[in-house]
């Protein structure tokens, strides 16, 4: 018989949020969640060739609810901001998480949340 080992020691799961334009940045603090024991929830990266204007508002859409959905499933959001920058996205995904009591965890924090006492914010690595 077959038993979940896991079960009782579920890792943290984080849900990655910020800028696509950072992608290259995403992918190597994601690898250093999961180093660290995360289980991380990652954001569709579109291939290079495609654009944010190559899809419909419908499939807009989709990607958007599917990663709130994504940060319903976590226990925390980790927020790539790279020198400072918020978009309106992740400004809308930081606020989402906060009113859903998430932890938020940002890699280059510069003053994006009144709730600083929940941010643990790392510089680089």
């Amino acid at each position: 018989m077959v038993s979940c080992a896991m079960k009782d020691m579920r890792p943290k799961i984080i849900t990655m949020c910020g800028s696509l334009k950072f992608q290259d940045e995403h992918m190597r603090q994601a690898q250093m969640l999961e180093l660290e024991g995360n289980l991380v929830i990652s954001c569709v990266y579109p291939p290079p060739e495609s654009k944010k204007e190559n899809y419909t508002k419908e499939q807009l859409d989709v990607l958007a609810k599917l990663h709130y959905a994504k940060i319903d499933l976590s226990d925390a959001i980790f927020v790539v901001n790279v020198g400072g920058y918020i978009g309106k996205s992740t400004r809308s995904e930081i606020e989402y998480a906060e009113a859903c009591e998430k932890e938020i965890i940002c890699f280059c924090f510069r003053e994006i949340s009144t709730r600083a006492t929940s941010l643990k914010c790392f510089t680089g690595i």
